[in-house]
């Protein structure tokens, strides 16, 4: 819980991005719907002859305009939802990198450099990974499994990370 409240404070942060990012992608599922009605309705206007050129081409544009549509939000979603795993590793990085900075030199001879190195990249990047890729679903199907399937808990990753971060961090506030 602990992880998830350290978490929280910087998630808090980037809110607005991670609604944008999931209106873009409900938006992009909804429209995404569209495209198999309007080709059956091209199929079965010229099986039933009840669709001429001029109706077909009209049902064309339509998907094309779903495409240009799907394409925008698509890159939106990922704009907004991976932009704001970014931003949040930028400033985790920051804090981290502004706290070692204060530490004394005996600390870096009791703990290995290599190690903090590691947690910089290593873990960092997983938890990056985690706040942009767990919630990316492509249909609203899967977010309900994924809400089902896979509880709120950092992975052993990022639990690391999460355990380092607070002990070092919880000093500065």
């Amino acid at each position: 819980m602990k992880e998830l409240k350290l978490a929280w404070r910087y998630v808090r942060r980037h809110w607005w991005q991670y609604i944008l990012g999931i209106l873009a992608l409900f938006i992009v599922d909804a429209v995404n719907t569209y495209v198999p009605r309007f080709t059956g309705e091209i199929t079965n206007g010229l099986d039933q002859h009840t669709l001429d050129m001029g109706g077909v081409m009209g049902l064309v544009w339509k998907i094309v305009l779903i495409g240009v549509i799907i394409a925008v939000g698509r890159f939106a979603w990922r704009f907004f939802l991976f932009g704001s795993a970014r931003s949040i590793e930028k400033e985790l990085r920051s804090d981290l990198f502004a706290h070692l900075s204060t530490l004394s030199p005996h600390y870096y001879n009791e703990h290995k450099t290599g190690d903090l190195m590691a947690r910089f990249i290593n873990d960092l990047q997983a938890g990056t990974e985690k706040n942009g890729i767990r919630i990316l679903p492509t249909d609203p199907e899967e977010l309900v499994s994924i809400c089902l399937v896979t509880p709120l808990t950092p992975s052993p990753a990022a639990r690391r990370f999460l355990d380092f971060a607070q002990a070092h961090l919880s000093e500065l506030t």
